[in-house]
């Protein structure tokens, strides 16, 4: 017995990594089955073909960066030319692979970051909760797709800097890796940036905190001893973890200037206004959706309301019932789970336009998978910390959250595991291959690109060179 568990614990991220694609494949392998371009990724690989990734990054979005989505999507193009020799009709199934292999990182990534924080049985909550995450009907849009990767960000640039910060003085490499990883997923998703201010602050918090002794004024000084003030600036800036801080900031800053600068400057035609009548199901289908979701159809405005009162008194109680060394970061999780959903009603109001009485067809689900990852991390902290508790109102309470999360996953599992099902009317069907051929057989060429013009899903166009076009429908 202690020979296997030393066997699973030398090999454990092999394990989850396969099973990881194991259970996103189950979840969603229409898009192996029926391999098709889809919107933005269809759009932006022909950008990288034509103009290179740089190029791409930087003008793919008038309003911010892709970098991260961008380079995925670089990879996929690598992959196809070297292993598949320029044949654009693999590249659906590479976007797939990759698309797999992101969200699969993304749930092993808790182990990788929160250290002692979380105990593995959290962190196991965390890793089958990204993964089972429930999607409503569109799980074919973001399961198996790059373009929805930013909407991962939140939680990658959380656990990055829950990171940064327990190993600020230990690993300097590793911490400037971190900053880098930090950098990219600003780039490629501006409201990280909510998260990286928060840092921020308690780091500065901290750093005050340490020195508040030494720069006090005594009973009888009228100010501050500036000499005092001095010397512990120059003590800090002495310390690779303040002046490395201070190199992210800046990073940060000037990154976060230049962002505002393209968004100011964008030419993206967003929807603007909304219904605020439906703040209350926008706030059910975000904050709520991990408990209720096989039973969304069923609710109302009365019922709704009354589970986001029980949802926020859960939270609550329980901050009482955790351990000591738990509550700070206990809170830090629901500060970052109220601060995404604040930031996403106000930002994208008109999510509230779209919803349609609880019905949960009506729903555009990719907005709301980051609010529903990001609830799991107080939960998965309740987990670590009543798990292993002698308690017996705990271990209960933990085996209770736990049997009921497997419960709906097992009773209701046809809803996560549709396997080759589609419930988005809009795709044709039509395989990537065959929009290929199509666009040659008729001709579609726009001499002035020097580009074949393929049709893709859903109703959306990109430009294939023809020496891609070529090597695709003549191999």
């Amino acid at each position: 017995m202690q020979e296997f568990k030393e066997f699973l614990d030398k090999y454990k991220f092999i394990f989850l990594f396969v099973l990881g694609i194991v259970i996103l494949y189950c979840r969603n392998a229409y898009n192996l089955k029926n391999p098709i371009m889809y919107a933005e990724d269809g759009v932006w690989f022909s950008d990288i073909m034509k103009n290179g990734l740089g190029w791409s990054i930087v003008n793919s979005r008038s309003d911010y960066f892709v970098l991260l989505l961008a380079t995925m999507l670089k990879f996929a193009d690598l992959i196809d030319i070297v292993v598949f020799s320029s044949n654009l009709k693999y590249v659906p199934y590479i976007i797939t692979i990759i698309s797999y292999t992101f969200i699969t990182l993304v749930a092993i990534l808790p182990f990788l970051t929160l250290g002692k924080r979380v105990n593995n049985y959290g962190k196991l909550f965390l890793y089958f909760g990204i993964l089972l995450l429930p999607m409503g009907t569109t799980n074919t849009e973001i399961l198996g797709r790059i373009l929805q990767s930013h909407f991962y960000m939140w939680i990658i640039t959380f656990c990055l800097l829950v990171y940064r910060f327990d190993n600020k003085d230990k690993r300097k490499i590793l911490l400037i890796i971190t900053d880098i990883l930090l950098l990219c997923t600003i780039a490629t998703f501006p409201s990280v940036l909510l998260l990286v201010l928060g840092y921020a602050l308690i780091e500065m918090f901290y750093i005050i905190k340490r020195n508040f002794y030494d720069i006090k004024m005594k009973k009888n000084e009228k100010r501050f001893n500036f000499n005092k003030i001095k010397s512990v600036i120059k003590t800090e800036f002495k310390k690779f973890s303040t002046w490395s801080l201070f190199i992210f900031c800046l990073l940060v800053f000037i990154l976060g200037i230049v962002l505002l600068i393209k968004m100011n400057h964008s030419t993206m035609n967003f929807e603007t206004g909304g219904n605020v009548y439906n703040i209350v199901e926008f706030l059910v289908r975000g904050m709520c959706y991990i408990f209720i979701w096989p039973f969304y159809d069923n609710l109302n405005i009365v019922s709704g309301s009354i589970i986001i009162i029980i949802t926020l008194i859960f939270y609550i109680i329980n901050y009482f019932f955790i351990d000591k060394k738990s509550k700070r970061f206990y809170l830090i999780c629901l500060f970052s789970f109220f601060l995404i959903t604040i930031t996403t009603l106000v930002s994208r109001f008109y999510l509230t336009y779209h919803l349609v009485h609880f019905t949960i067809r009506s729903v555009p689900d990719r907005y709301y998978i980051l609010m529903n990852m990001t609830s799991l991390f107080p939960i998965a902290i309740l987990v670590s910390d009543w798990i292993k508790n002698k308690k017996i109102i705990k271990k209960v309470s933990t085996f209770i959250i736990l049997g009921y999360f497997i419960l709906l996953n097992m009773i209701y599992h046809e809803q996560i595991f549709q396997f080759e099902k589609n419930y988005m009317v809009w795709l044709s069907g039509m395989s990537f291959e065959e929009r290929l051929y199509e666009s040659y057989i008729n001709n579609n060429l726009n001499e002035e690109k020097n580009c074949y013009i393929v049709e893709i899903d859903p109703e959306w166009k990109m430009d294939v060179p023809i020496e891609r076009m070529l090597k695709s429908v003549k191999s």
